[in-house]
């Protein structure tokens, strides 16, 4: 199944910048991509917690 991506444009502090270009160097991922495992790992986390 295909999923159509869509632009996002937000600011962060840039310690958080560099943070994030470095986990996803060491990743071999783009720091978009990261940007999204990120989000979803957190969303998966917060299911969980609310399950509990």
């Amino acid at each position: 199944m295909d999923t159509i991506k869509t632009k996002l444009s937000f600011r962060i502090d840039s310690g958080v910048k560099d943070a994030l270009c470095t986990a996803a160097q060491q990743m071999l991922r783009s720091i978009a991509n990261m940007e999204e495992v990120l989000i979803k790992e957190a969303r998966s986390a917060k299911r969980g917690s609310d399950a509990k």
